[in-house]
C-alpha cells in the first residue's frame, strides 16, 4: 500500500490507510501532511503547441477581467495562477470571476498567495473551490499532493510544482527535489507566489529562501513567481544564490543546472515602480513596471512547437496588446548541458539607461 498523502474533498483520513487519491471521490474536506510523498504523477504526453498563461495577482476589477480575457482569446489550454486571487479574501467571487470567463470546468491551478491565507481551507475556502474547479475540467487525476501548497501535476506534457514556500507549510524544498526525481520530464515549472529580493524589482524582502530556486535550477525548472505587482525575466542563471549568470543569449536552453526566473505579478490589482534600481541587476533580461508604462498583463508559453518536443517560445503581454517580452526557450537533452559563458547581453547596456529597457 502507498505511503502517500494527497489532498481531497468529501474524503475524511483513516488511520489505517495513509493512502489518498486526490481526484474523483474527493469533495471538500482538506487533509493535511507534512511528510514527503514517495509517488509523484505519472507523466502525460504534450500535444503540439500547447498554451499556458503565468500569472499571478489579480485583483477583483475590470482589470483582472480583461487580463484573463485575453488569456481566453489567446486560446490557452490552461493557467497557472502565481497566487493572490481578490484582495478580498472572497473565495465565492473569485470562483465566479474565472467561471464568467472561462466556464466551470476550465483546468485552472494556483498556488497560495500570501492574501489568500485566511480564507484558503475549509469547504467553502480558495482550496476546495479550485479543487472543485479541477473536478469538474476531470483533471485531477494529473496531480498529487496538497493543493496549492505542495502540490505536482503532470498535465498535458508540463511537469510543474504549485508550492506555498514562503507562505505556507513546510518541507518545500525536499519536496520539489523528490517530485523532480521521481519523474522524467522535457519541460517542468516550479510556480510559487512570494520572492528574493534580487528576483524581483520592487519592494518585496528575502521571503522564500535560495534554497527552492536553486533546487528547481539543479532540475533545469523555469522559476514562477508573483507577488510583486510588475514583470521581469531573467536570463539563464547558474547559481541563484549568488546571482550567477550563466550566459546573456537571447535564446534560453533549460538543462539540468540552468534555469531562469520570472516575476510575472500585473494580473489585474496594481501596477508597482521598480526601487532601489533593482532593474538594473545585470542578470534582468527584460523588466516592465509603471515607470516605462506597462499595462496589466501575462507571461503567455507555448510548448512543443510545432511538434518539436522541446521548443518553446513565451511573451509577456499587456491588456492592450503590447509586447513587452519575447524569447524563445527549449530543453536540452538529458545528457547535455548548457555552454556556460559571459557573453555580453543582447541589448546595448550604459550607465544611463536600464539593462531592462530594451526587450
Amino acid at each position: 500500500m502507498s505511503r502517500s498523502v494527497f489532498v481531497c474533498a468529501a474524503l475524511v483520513l483513516l488511520a489505517a490507510s495513509p493512502a489518498l487519491g486526490f481526484g474523483t471521490q474527493c469533495k471538500n474536506n482538506v487533509v493535511q501532511d507534512s511528510r514527503i510523498m514517495d509517488e509523484f504523477p505519472a507523466p502525460t504526453e504534450m500535444p503540439a503547441n500547447l498554451k499556458v498563461a503565468m500569472l499571478g495577482d489579480a485583483g477583483d476589477d475590470f482589470q483582472q477581467k480583461a487580463v484573463l480575457t485575453m488569456i481566453k482569446e489567446w486560446g490557452a489550454d490552461f493557467v497557472i495562477h502565481l497566487g493572490d486571487f481578490d484582495y478580498e479574501s472572497d473565495p465565492e467571487n473569485f470562483e465566479n470571476n474565472i467561471i464568467a470567463v472561462f466556464g466551470d470546468s476550465y483546468p485552472y491551478f494556483a498556488a497560495i498567495g500570501n492574501h489568500d491565507a485566511d480564507e484558503w481551507r475549509g469547504k467553502e475556502g480558495y482550496q476546495a473551490r479550485l479543487i472543485a474547479q479541477l473536478e469538474r475540467a476531470n483533471v485531477t487525476q494529473y496531480c498529487t499532493g496538497e493543493y496549492g501548497v505542495k502540490m505536482a501535476c503532470y498535465y498535458k506534457g508540463l511537469y510543474f510544482i504549485l508550492s506555498g514556500v514562503g507562505t505556507m507549510g513546510v518541507e518545500h524544498v525536499e519536496y520539489i527535489d523528490a517530485a523532480f526525481s521521481a519523474q522524467p520530464a522535457i519541460w517542468k515549472v516550479c510556480s510559487w507566489h512570494k520572492n528574493q529580493n534580487a528576483y524581483q524589482t520592487g519592494g518585496k524582502s528575502n521571503e522564500v529562501g535560495y534554497a527552492a530556486y536553486d533546487i528547481c535550477r539543479e532540475h533545469g525548472a523555469i522559476v514562477a513567481t508573483g507577488h510583486e505587482h510588475s514583470y521581469a525575466r531573467s536570463y539563464m542563471m547558474n547559481d541563484y544564490q549568488a546571482h550567477s549568470v550563466a550566459n546573456y543569449d537571447e535564446d534560453l536552453v533549460l538543462t539540468e543546472g540552468e534555469s531562469f526566473v520570472f516575476c510575472s505579478g500585473l494580473a489585474g490589482k496594481s501596477i508597482r515602480e521598480w526601487v532601489d534600481d533593482l532593474n538594473e541587476n545585470p542578470w534582468w533580461a527584460s523588466c516592465a513596471a509603471s515607470d516605462n508604462g506597462v499595462s496589466d498583463g501575462s507571461l503567455l508559453c507555448t510548448f512543443n512547437i510545432d511538434g518539436d518536443a522541446r521548443a518553446g517560445y513565451c511573451e509577456f503581454v499587456d491588456r492592450t496588446g503590447v509586447k513587452w517580452d519575447a524569447f524563445n526557450v527549449s530543453t536540452a537533452l538529458p545528457e547535455t548541458r548548457a555552454t556556460r559563458s559571459s557573453g555580453t547581453p543582447a541589448c546595448a547596456r550604459s550607465s544611463s539607461s536600464s539593462p531592462c529597457s530594451c526587450w
